[in-house]
């Protein structure tokens, strides 16, 4: 899903709930290629994937956090600082 990804803190928040819906679609419909008699769900555990928004949420935590951490980012002044702990991945 790095293609999908790409810069998603930037424009995640910005998508529309179809846009969203349009995109899982996609990965519903490559799943079902694979697996074509099991659920969309059952498949997400089987092939170890989340939701879109999940992934997106996820990123936008680990960039903002590693942001957060460095006091020499330039956009480190300029977030709200979060008090509780996220792991951030090295």
């Amino acid at each position: 899903m790095p293609v999908v990804t790409y810069a998603s803190p930037v424009w995640h928040c910005l998508l529309s709930d179809k846009s969203k819906s349009d995109i899982e679609k996609t990965q519903k419909t490559g799943t079902k290629v694979i697996l074509p008699e099991v659920s969309y769900s059952s498949r997400q555990e089987l092939l170890g994937l989340t939701t879109l928004n999940e992934v997106l949420i996820n990123h936008s935590m680990i960039h903002f956090s590693k942001i957060a951490i460095n006091e020499k980012h330039p956009l480190n002044k300029r977030i709200i600082k979060i008090t509780s702990t996220v792991p951030v991945p090295e």
